[in-house]
């Protein structure tokens, strides 16, 4: 289908949004390991940052209507360009939690940004009703595939180190200014939104959530019990994992999560046609299942691994 000139431009900034943080979420744990951070202070560094993303969100979203979409996201945009700039010329552990808290990096694999629920408010209203599964099918599938390409970008500082003979921590340095300048493009992007992305004006408002209130609240509990178990492996965390218990290097850990990306990028547009036929719930709790069985057994997998390696 054609898209609005609205929708093309959320669906562009998603992307290059997605893109900084899927080489930001892989270099942040050899960036801080570069500055001879522990990873305690790694794993905190990742809890301040999603804790500060959660606060910046719940604000975002009691703010937006009232200050205007299209400003937020702008504001939003300037506070991740200073992040780049912070995160590429800080060394101590203080300011760099300092930012996390109040900055815009992302750790996981997602995008847990406060961007994400201005840009999904907007979403709706640049289709028509019975498009617009289909409409946050490309969101999303336009989100997963920008971020494996981030992925596989963070290789850059470990061959630039290898082909060019460059240091490792000035280069990842300038990947952070990177993600700064890449939030100015997001800014000009949003600056050419129309009017039309902003909420309908409506005489007499009524409580937040109105009929919706019960829905939301329950979907949001879900939602919740499954991010608490995403925090247990936040990309980031992952890969410092891979880097300390496998010796793998950016480029190699890159790999492995653009190959994450790709097969979740299919995924989305699979669920669109499935959620079509059997339903948006049902859709979602039984794809979950299989996913959370396999994840179940990547520990028994590593400990067969482990088993086979020990000498007899």
């Amino acid at each position: 289908m054609v898209l609005p000139r609205d929708a093309r431009l959320i669906l562009s900034t998603r992307s290059v949004r997605s893109f900084s943080d899927g080489f930001v979420s892989i270099l942040l744990a050899s960036y801080l390991t570069e500055l001879d951070f522990s990873g305690f202070a790694v794993g905190a560094v990742a809890t301040v940052t999603l804790l500060g993303t959660a606060l910046a969100t719940l604000a975002a979203g009691a703010l937006a209507d009232r200050l205007g979409r299209r400003r937020v996201l702008v504001l939003g945009t300037l506070l991740a360009a200073g992040t780049g700039v912070v995160m590429a010329s800080s060394s101590e552990l203080l300011p760099i939690l300092l930012i996390a808290a109040v900055g815009t990096l992302n750790p996981s694999a997602g995008d847990v940004s406060i961007f994400l629920p201005v840009e999904q408010a907007m979403l709706p209203q640049t289709v028509a009703g019975e498009r617009r599964t289909q409409m946050f099918a490309r969101y999303n599938v336009a989100g997963a595939l920008a971020a494996a390409t981030g992925a596989l970008f963070a290789a850059a500082p470990s061959l630039l180190e290898r082909w060019m003979g460059w240091d490792t921590l000035p280069v990842l340095r300038g990947m952070f200014v990177l993600y700064g300048a890449l939030a100015l493009l997001n800014l000009a992007a949003y600056s050419r939104l129309s009017p039309g992305v902003e909420p309908p004006h409506v005489q007499e408002r009524r409580a937040p959530l109105h009929r919706s209130r019960g829905i939301v609240l329950k979907l949001s509990a879900l939602f919740a019990v499954d991010a608490f178990a995403g925090g247990f492996i936040v990309q980031s965390i992952l890969a410092l994992w891979l880097f300390e218990r496998y010796g793998l290097s950016t480029g190699q850990a890159g790999v492995i999560f653009f190959g994450a990306g790709i097969f979740a990028a299919v995924s989305f547009l699979v669920a669109a046609r499935v959620a079509d036929r059997f339903g948006l719930v049902n859709t979602m709790v039984f794809t979950h299942l299989p996913s959370n069985i396999l994840l179940m057994l990547v520990p028994l997998i590593m400990r067969m691994r482990q088993l086979s390696e020990s000498p007899m």
